[in-house]
């Protein structure tokens, strides 16, 4: 029985690798089919580190031009031999043509970070398709929603088990972070998280947001540390020392425990903030500013839902130039 994995994000590469782990499912066994719009060292080293666990696997750097990526992802598909699908993301195109093409196979869904949660995320919608996209996934064979994966799956692997979940209510606990350790008595240091600004801020107001963040971290005492998000900008910003690892920001969070008795973690309600907020040594102090669109604030809604308070709140229109 094959298992076919369908990731487009470095976090759902590291989900599906904990499944893998989880399921004892020999390599033999699993295909991994990759796909992203971005390709950089993060996406490379996540698709690598899952690829390993996986006989067959394919990365597929896609320009999203139509109808040419769609014809190209259903050659590959169709090549593939499996009997049951892993996926995250549940109004992805690829994953609507993977199930289509197979009449006969078992579906198993899991996390794509806090857009399970969102009771404003895409996810949260019913078919979760445009008349448009829907009509020309048509002409591709597709049969699929987000409404019929609701229906079909058997289970879904989360990060988040006390959470209400857009996609099923049978949930099955999973943890990304692992063997965590701990260094009593060395100190701490403050990490601040990046974003994808042109998606969070208007785009007038990013230089703005940029500036505030430096003078916040020209206030802080101690090692301070910028965390870049895996799609967003590499800046080297003042004040702060740029940890531009391969890893996503939970895995290097996780190393500066090994390190540090505790971080002060900052950033705008972070998917990373809700997800590592439960961690003993972990404070959150969450960042506010105006001209954020409104899915960043539902993020402090959603913090407030997972019983996360934080340590702070702070408002950089109120803090110095």
């Amino acid at each position: 029985m094959k298992k076919l994995f369908i990731c487009g994000t470095p976090l759902q590469s590291l989900i599906a690798a904990r499944i893998i782990e989880k399921n004892n499912l020999a390599a033999d066994d699993c295909i991994l089919f990759f796909y992203s719009g971005v390709k950089n060292k993060k996406y490379d080293h996540y698709y690598r580190f899952l690829s390993e666990r996986c006989a067959q696997s394919v990365f597929y750097y896609c320009d999203f031009k139509f109808p040419g990526y769609i014809a190209q992802a259903k050659k590959i598909f169709a090549g593939m031999d499996y009997d049951t699908v892993y996926l995250a993301s549940v109004n992805s195109v690829f994953v609507f043509l993977a199930l289509s093409l197979k009449k006969q196979r078992y579906l198993y869904t899991f996390d794509d970070g806090t857009a399970n949660l969102s009771r404003s995320s895409s996810y949260a919608e019913t078919y979760g398709l445009t008349v448009k996209k829907y009509l020309a996934l048509k002409l591709f064979g597709n049969t699929y929603s987000i409404h019929r994966i609701r229906r079909e799956t058997l289970g879904h692997y989360t990060i988040y088990p006390n959470f209400t979940n857009n996609i099923s209510s049978n949930l099955i606990p999973i943890s990304i972070l692992q063997d965590v350790q701990y260094a009593p008595g060395s100190g701490k240091c403050a990490v601040i998280l990046g974003t994808v600004f042109h998606e969070a801020f208007e785009a007038v107001s990013v230089a703005r947001v940029i500036q505030k963040m430096e003078a916040l971290a020209s206030t802080l005492a101690g090692d301070i540390y910028y965390v870049p998000h895996p799609r967003g900008e590499v800046l080297d910003l003042k004040n702060m020392e740029l940890l531009d690892s391969e890893k996503i920001a939970e895995e290097i969070i996780s190393d500066l425990l090994v390190k540090y008795e505790g971080v002060d973690l900052y950033g705008f309600c972070s998917s990373v903030q809700i997800n590592m907020g439960h961690l003993s040594g972990i404070n959150n102090i969450f960042l506010t500013i105006s001209g954020a669109k409104p899915h960043v604030r539902d993020m402090l809604d959603l913090a407030r839902r997972a019983g996360i308070s934080p340590k702070a709140v702070i408002d950089l229109d109120a803090s110095s130039q």
